[in-house]
């Protein structure tokens, strides 16, 4: 069975975020499990921003998906990158942002890949992120860093496969 754990975000609850140091020792951890990761994208699909131009050398593909982790049926499909996890693609990410909700920028819902599973997903705008713990180094490792919530029912369709 699955491990899930999810961030408890609040107002009042500040020391739950995954952000400053904690984001990049999280990236750190990621990158280092994943084969790939997403970003959603909305808005005026004609802008190209800064990060997109970086990243574009490590696109994979892009999707246009209906359902998408804490994205059920959605009517309007999403626009998916798929990037290459790698020490330049780490590098990009950790510059550009500073939490795991990547401050409402161009780009929305990080998402990371081991193969095709999925075992980190985020809504941006809804500070929703869930974390599958693939393995028990990986769990030892990720607990520590915040005040996570231990929900194998709160899974916001992290245990499906996108890919």
């Amino acid at each position: 069975m699955s491990k899930i754990i999810t961030l408890n975000i609040s107002t009042d609850n500040v020391d739950s975020r995954l952000e400053g140091e904690t984001f990049q020792k999280m990236m750190d951890l990621c990158f280092a499990k994943a084969t790939s990761f997403s970003l959603s994208r909305y808005g005026n699909p004609g802008i190209i921003y800064n990060i997109e131009r970086l990243l574009m050398p490590y696109k994979i593909k892009e999707l246009m998906v209906n359902d998408w982790f804490g994205y059920m049926g959605m009517e309007k499909p999403i626009r998916v990158f798929l990037y290459q996890a790698n020490e330049n693609t780490k590098h990009i990410i950790k510059n550009h942002y500073t939490d795991i909700f990547l401050n409402c920028s161009c780009f929305n819902d990080l998402c990371f890949f081991k193969g095709k599973q999925m075992f980190l997903g985020t809504v941006s705008h809804e500070l929703i992120c869930a974390v599958n713990l693939l393995d028990e180094s990986f769990e030892q490792e990720v607990l520590p860093l915040t005040k996570w919530i231990m929900d194998s029912k709160a899974t916001f369709g992290i245990l499906k496969e996108y890919l």
